[in-house]
């Protein structure tokens, strides 16, 4: 598979899908339109104590102001994916947590994160694992993928039926009004994790919109890229880079022109005079006028909120990935992808114990350990394409099995980014590192606890959704 792919598995569209869509979602939050819009989102659900005067200050349910953002991550997430939510939503997190005193902020940060992930696994363009499962098997991204994968992650976030009582959001909310946070001497008593009662910030949404037409222009530009992929995924000569590269283009492109008279390339020189210091410095350090450094400083003067986006983007996924996508294909040509294939078809003996074999062990061995869920899903691709898997002769008189191995496989990759390791997903690694520079320190123990909690409730809810819809709905 390498880089260049075949047989419909294209890692470079993994890549310049995730990078485009990440540059455009974080040029949207470098405007602080993402960040005025939670502001919007939880100052709505204030409301002036009755029986107090106008001028009394506003305040907000914790529980309706914990309902609200976590609505608001989960539309957010699918939208434009996890990612940009973990990078803009978890800032925004710590500051509010700070302002509105909450000592102990957890069951916001989980469910964050949480709800992001799981609406990551709605839409094709949400995850890079998405992709590439809908690549690698021809998925039309409509009606291929997101008829299969839409029900499923919405079931497993709200509890829209008595059957699905106990997922994702009454889970989190009757966790934390229930337990108590401990106190650093290990006695509990703390304040609760979700208080009655808040004060939301007292911003005004607009002063933290920093670049207004420049919102605008992203969110649209956003939305327009996202429908013309989702249509174009029926027209078979139009690969997703042919869509998402231009998207990103477009939207450096509009950042630079913006800033283009903004600032000054250099620092006027000195008139008169002479500066003994810089000469001396001169004469025994020679600096290249022309070196990449010397591009890089004069890049950031120029263009400060451009080159501030493009820090913010993960790069590293780049090489990552392709290092993995290498990896992976190495060990198909050593036969062990063949190997694995045996195994698993030995243990897909029928629908339902495929899906819940995979749920499972997707997200709760496969990406904690395989290089974040992405490695996992790399992995996977091959072991169901191999023909030890997909010939064997069970599998090909019940295509069912297949079926339900391929979009378990969808959906647990995109629950396992929240599994019992930070490095399950790149998402993750963001996520603690944000939470870290806010001051905001989250043990790895405590994250495997939580999630280990959450995991397999929303794992089994999700596996048993797509048995239904494999059995009665293909």
């Amino acid at each position: 598979m390498g880089i260049v792919g075949e047989d419909g598995v294209r890692p470079y569209d993994v890549l310049v899908l995730f990078i485009s869509l990440a540059y455009i979602s974080t040029a949207l939050d470098s405007t602080g339109g993402l960040r005025a819009l939670a502001f919007f989102i939880s100052q709505k659900s204030a409301r002036t104590p009755q029986l107090s005067p106008p001028s009394a200050e506003k305040t907000a349910s914790g529980v309706q102001l914990y309902t609200t953002l976590y609505v608001f991550w989960f539309v957010a997430g699918v939208i434009v994916g996890n990612d940009p939510i973990v990078l803009s939503g978890t800032a925004f997190l710590g500051y509010m947590t700070r302002v509105t005193g909450i000592t102990t902020p957890t069951a916001w940060t989980f469910s964050q994160f949480i709800a992001a992930n799981i609406a990551s696994a709605a839409l094709v363009s949400s995850n890079p694992t998405n992709v590439l499962i809908a690549g690698a098997f021809k998925l039309n991204f409509l009606t291929g993928y997101t008829k299969n994968t839409l029900l499923p992650s919405v079931i497993t976030q709200v509890d829209t039926t008595c059957t699905a009582a106990v997922v994702a959001y009454p889970l989190l909310l009757v966790t934390f009004k229930t337990l108590k946070p401990p106190r650093k001497d290990g006695t509990s008593g703390a304040p609760a994790y979700i208080p009655a009662q808040l004060t939301p910030p007292d911003v005004d949404p607009r002063s933290a919109l920093l670049d207004p037409k420049g919102a605008v222009f992203h969110s649209a530009l956003m939305l327009v890229t996202l429908v013309v992929l989702v249509g174009t995924s029926f027209v078979k000569s139009v690969e997703v880079w042919m869509v998402t590269a231009p998207g990103g283009i477009i939207a450096l492109l509009r950042d630079v022109w913006t800033e283009r008279g903004s600032h000054p390339l250099s620092t006027p020189q000195e008139s008169e005079g002479i500066n003994l210091g810089r000469v001396i410095e001169s004469t025994f350090r020679y600096e290249p006028r022309y070196s990449l450094p010397a591009f890089g400083r004069a890049f950031r003067r120029q263009f400060p909120t451009t080159a501030t986006t493009i820090s913010r983007l993960p790069i590293s996924l780049l090489p990552f990935a392709g290092g993995i996508f290498v990896l992976t294909r190495a060990l198909t040509s050593l036969g062990w992808t063949s190997i694995f294939a045996s195994w698993l078809a030995k243990i897909s003996v029928n629908p339902a114990v495929t899906i819940f074999f995979l749920g499972y062990f997707i997200a709760l061995v496969l990406c904690p350990l395989c290089g974040t869920n992405i490695g996992a899903t790399i992995l996977l691709v091959e072991i169901l394409r191999d023909p030890n898997f997909s010939n064997a002769p069970h599998i090909v008189a019940g295509p069912k099995i297949l079926t339900g191995a391929i979009f378990s496989a969808a959906l647990a990759s995109n629950l396992g980014a929240f599994s019992w390791t930070f490095s399950s997903s790149l998402a993750g690694l963001l996520w603690v590192s944000i939470l870290k520079q806010k001051g905001i320190h989250v043990r790895a123990r405590e994250f495997a606890a939580w999630n280990c909690l959450f995991l397999p409730v929303l794992s089994t809810v999700a596996s048993a959704v797509v048995l239904l819809e494999v059995e009665y709905f293909q």
